[in-house]
């Protein structure tokens, strides 16, 4: 494999990436914990948007 190539992978390998991040800045996943009572959501950048704690389950 000679040095061209690897240049050419290397530059697809960076848009690629770009891509990727580009995908995860954008995505959003939804997890919940406690048969419900705990619902979060967050970026694929592992960024929180939101966390729902049902009011039932916290003791005042």
């Amino acid at each position: 494999m000679g040095m061209n190539n690897l240049a050419k992978m290397a530059q697809q390998m960076q848009a690629e990436m770009g891509r990727v991040e580009e995908e995860l800045r954008t995505l959003e996943v939804e997890g919940t914990a406690g048969g419900g009572a705990v619902t979060a959501v967050v970026t694929g950048r592992q960024e929180l948007i939101s966390i729902t704690i049902d009011p039932g389950v916290v003791d005042p």
